[in-house]
């Protein structure tokens, strides 16, 4: 009951944050991008297999353009500079990430990358391996710097179920869909 409370009282915040399903067919109207081809996104996948890097940052300010569009479906952001500020966190934080690309698909501006994600964070004051899924949809500008980031994930299974009562609570709701 005490969780249920406590969700029930988080849920009523006077100001809800902008959702990606709302944002995104905008940005999509915003930034219409040039023809895409799949090696466009070399860049991309090189800095997303070295965020660990020392020069992370500069190579993050070279891939994205300086107005974007950029969700992970955890954070929703619309400048270079807020996305440098979420890879810091990430990397104060301790995270790292490994990335495999396999498969770039181009239709027009749009480029989907399907991936493979190892993580590693801490949780509770534990370490935590994860490992999930997904599909990003990019958007390149003229000069070629990503405008339009949009990644597709389950971010229950990459990260919230490692959370402390949270996980527990989502394995649980999951559980009753099992066939």
């Amino acid at each position: 009951m005490l969780i249920f409370g406590v969700l029930m009282v988080a849920g009523c915040r006077s100001a809800q944050p902008e959702h990606y399903s709302t944002a995104l067919p905008e940005a999509m109207n915003t930034y219409s991008g040039v023809p895409a081809e799949p090696e466009m996104a070399d860049d991309f996948v090189a800095l997303f297999q070295g965020l660990s890097e020392p020069d992370w940052e500069s190579r993050v300010r070279t891939v994205y353009a300086e107005t974007l569009y950029f969700s992970d479906t955890l954070a929703l952001i619309r400048t270079r500079d807020g996305l440098v500020e979420h890879f810091r966190r990430l990397h104060e934080a301790g995270v790292a990430l490994e990335l495999s690309v396999e498969a770039a698909v181009a239709d027009g501006p749009d480029l989907y990358l399907r991936w493979h994600m190892q993580s590693r964070f801490r949780a509770a004051g534990r370490n935590v391996d994860s490992t999930t899924i997904g599909m990003t949809l990019l958007r390149f500008d003229d000069s070629g710097q990503v405008v339009l980031h949009q990644d597709y994930w389950d971010s229950t299974a990459g990260f919230y179920q490692h959370l402390p009562v949270l996980g527990g609570l989502l394995n649980w709701i999951g559980g009753r869909f099992d066939g």
